[in-house]
């Protein structure tokens, strides 16, 4: 029942993400100008994006990480850049909505040229800023 979920979940999430791609694009330049005052070049990884969700996985049982108190889950997913984890216990909602939040990091870069790279990372509470301000669009409330 779960696999059916998450393959239901990714089909969702690929439909936000390509139906929200100009928002979210936008959202990301005027969070780099607005915050970092940054008016260059910006790399949008788009395919990375829909990789990382059609190929998400869930959380194996004893890699779960729970409260100990209240043996709540400390999060729904997480990625590594590449793989993005979600966990079983979740509810379809919050399983897109993880899918969508886990692909958008990692995903947008700065262009800047320096000795060793052309590409630089935007930091995890740049991307979470950002994925904040995306809440205020239909679709994306649970990102």
């Amino acid at each position: 029942m779960a696999r059916i979920a998450l393959k239901e979940a990714k089909v969702e999430a690929l439909e936000l993400l390509e139906k929200n791609w100009p928002d979210i694009v936008n959202e990301f330049k005027l969070h780099l100008k607005d915050k970092h005052h940054f008016r260059g070049a910006v790399h949008v990884d788009q395919e990375g994006a829909r990789r990382r969700v059609k190929e998400a996985v869930f959380v194996a049982l004893e890699d779960e990480e729970r409260d100990e108190l209240t043996g709540e889950l400390m999060y729904q997913g997480y990625t590594d850049g590449e793989v993005i984890w979600v966990h079983k216990d979740i509810d379809y909602e919050s399983m897109v909505g993880t899918l969508v939040h886990e692909a958008l990091h990692d995903s947008v870069f700065i262009l800047r040229t320096t000795r060793t790279l052309t590409k630089r990372g935007l930091s995890c509470a740049d991307e979470h800023a950002v994925m904040t301000r995306l809440n205020g669009y239909p679709g994306l409330e649970a990102v």
